[in-house]
């Protein structure tokens, strides 16, 4: 029996699923504090408790896999964290997490992990190849909006990069466009300096939300503006890779009925009907997690 625990790792919450057999099934997915600013010994305990948590059916007696996206800084493949100054797992900088984990669940029942394999990718990307396997396409661009600007490119399975104007790393978020970089335009700190532009005292997207919700003329106004700026990236680093399908998500893509008319004023005709916005990050990044891993 295949048993394999998914984990995607946020800030705030940490949201976990266990596959037996490969049944693919991630509806109704458990949500976990991540006590993502608490000591390194903390944020350990708190993982492993999630872990056997979810596998602490009788009937389970190892775990083949236990694989996690996790925001970046990080070295997926050796398991060294390089997160600091963002408010979340700083304690854990420059330590081998895989490791420290394995130690960690070890100590309680050496034989249920003794040969798990414990992989991390980036959030973003395994959000990209959940959507680009789901959705079957050949070719597509995935973009996450939050606390940062994630972006990922996926061309015929594979991701594509520093060619067709996407940049050499694959990734927009340090991209230079009106003369800042893009993450600091779209995302949350983004859109709070904009609504300081019109006039407005919000600490955060969702702030700005609750405001549009009673018909604010400044809130509507800045998803507006945020909206046409959005697009003017869109435009600027798609225009040549004309992918099949271009997807939105994120913590201010849930406000997105209130910028999709400034992005539509933009936004080139022949991507309007590719948008989609998806509004489950996480069971599209659990199933980029479990396809990447039949992919080896």
């Amino acid at each position: 029996m295949d048993v394999s625990v998914y984990l995607d790792v946020g800030g705030t919450y940490i949201k976990g699923k266990l596959i037996k057999d490969n049944r693919v099934d991630f509806d109704n997915y458990k949500e976990y504090e991540s006590k993502s600013e608490e000591s390194k010994s903390v944020i350990i305990d708190n993982f492993r408790n999630i872990i056997e948590s979810l596998t602490e059916d009788e009937s389970i007696n190892k775990v083949d896999y236990i694989l996690m996206a996790f925001p970046g800084p990080f070295d997926y493949k050796k398991g060294i964290c390089k997160i600091r100054g963002l408010n979340k797992y700083a304690s854990l900088y420059g330590l081998n997490f895989i490791e420290i984990l394995r130690s960690a669940l070890a100590e309680k029942n050496k034989y249920k992990y003794t040969n798990t394999k414990i992989k991390l990718i980036n959030d973003a990307v395994a959000f990209a190849y959940g959507n680009y396997f789901k959705n079957k396409v050949e070719k597509g661009a995935y973009f996450t909006i939050g606390t940062g600007f994630g972006s990922t490119f996926i061309s015929k399975g594979e991701i594509f990069k520093g060619k067709y104007n996407i940049p050499k790393n694959g990734m927009l978020y340090d991209e230079v466009f009106r003369g800042k970089i893009i993450d600091d335009l779209i995302s949350n700190r983004g859109i709070v300096d904009l609504s300081k532009k019109n006039g407005l005292s919000v600490r955060s997207s969702k702030e700005l939300y609750n405001l549009a919700e009673m018909n604010d003329e400044n809130a509507l106004k800045t998803f507006f503006e945020f909206g046409k700026i959005l697009s003017e990236i869109l435009n600027k680093y798609l225009e040549d890779y004309n992918p099949d399908e271009i997807v939105l998500a994120g913590q201010i893509v849930k406000s997105y009925k209130y910028f999709e008319k400034g992005m539509n004023l933009l936004l080139m005709d022949k991507y309007k009907k590719k948008l989609k916005i998806n509004n489950d990050t996480s069971k599209a990044i659990m199933y980029g997690l479990y396809r990447m891993k039949e992919r080896g």
